[in-house]
């Protein structure tokens, strides 16, 4: 994972110019193909084409330690034959091999959320994604059992397959990524709603925050501290609920609210809904004596 938060670093600056152009008024395409560059560009491949009128602006976010920067020149000289075009380098100087501080991303979160204020929703979606992936990474920094990855989607994957994301949480970051592409890349009329990017920014704050835990993990802490619900555990949180576990000890709900203030109402219903099927299966199983 050596050279992924340093990829991070870069794709973080590269949403945020991203976010800046759109707000100004430009046209964006993220990482265009051939087809979307004039003729003499056609043999480069920039990070951002922006196009505003008769204005042609190609940007790029390198760092001084990066191995290619001879090819700047060429760049350079190509865009310099382009009428009404300029060239814009964003610089960032020796990108750091770690993740990036909370605060960092903080200050990603304000921005998008100030996005946000004055309805400025495209915008805001993408500096709310940028601060996500860098929050994402963050919060894998200390999990040793997290595999390799080369890209923040990537190693948002990751932790979902090992459970530290919820599965409500994965589908919304899902569906949320997919819309940001057809912005960054498509230049989309899609317009993010401002709920969408909200919950992108809770979910940010609370993996910076330390609060952020999955349905796998509560199930799994439950389990863990009441021992095994098939022989200890029969209970329902429902109203009216199975008779048998009705009479148990413990109530899931009130024991997950309590130890996972932070936990959304939603994922406490999914953990709770998964330990009463597996207290239910074992009061249907057969051959128990009742």
């Amino acid at each position: 994972m050596t050279d992924a938060p340093r990829e991070q670093l870069f794709r973080t600056q590269r949403e945020k110019t991203i976010a800046e152009l759109l707000q100004a008024g430009w046209e964006v395409v993220e990482e265009p193909g051939q087809e979307a560059l004039p003729g003499p560009l056609r043999d480069f491949r920039p990070d951002i084409l922006a196009r505003r009128g008769s204005e042609l602006l190609i940007v790029e976010v390198k760092s001084r330690r990066s191995s290619d920067l001879g090819r700047l020149n060429a760049l350079a000289s190509a865009v310099a034959g382009v009428p009404n075009a300029k060239l814009e380098i964003n610089w960032l100087g020796d990108a750091p091999e770690f993740a990036p501080p909370a605060e960092y991303i903080r200050a990603y979160l304000d921005e998008a959320a100030t996005l946000i204020s004055v309805r400025a929703l495209t915008g805001a979606a993408l500096v709310a994604w940028a601060a996500l992936e860098g929050a994402v990474v963050y919060f894998a920094s200390n999990k040793d059992d997290v595999q390799p990855w080369s890209t923040p989607w990537q190693l948002l994957s990751g932790l979902y397959s090992l459970g530290y994301v919820s599965d409500r949480d994965y589908e919304r970051l899902a569906a949320f990524w997919r819309s940001r592409n057809e912005i960054a890349h498509h230049v989309s009329p899609v317009t993010p709603r401002s709920e969408d990017i909200e919950d992108i920014l809770k979910i940010a704050e609370r993996m910076i925050g330390g609060h952020y835990v999955s349905t796998d993990q509560m199930i799994e802490w439950f389990l863990e501290h009441y021992e095994n619900p098939a022989q200890s555990i029969p209970y329902d949180s429902r109203e009216g609920g199975y008779q048998y576990l009705d009479d148990g000890p413990h109530d899931a709900r009130d024991i997950l609210t309590d130890n996972f203030p932070d936990a959304t109402e939603a994922d406490i219903d999914d953990a709770v809904s998964t330990l009463e099927e597996t207290a239910i299966e074992w009061v249907e199983k057969p051959g128990r004596d009742m």
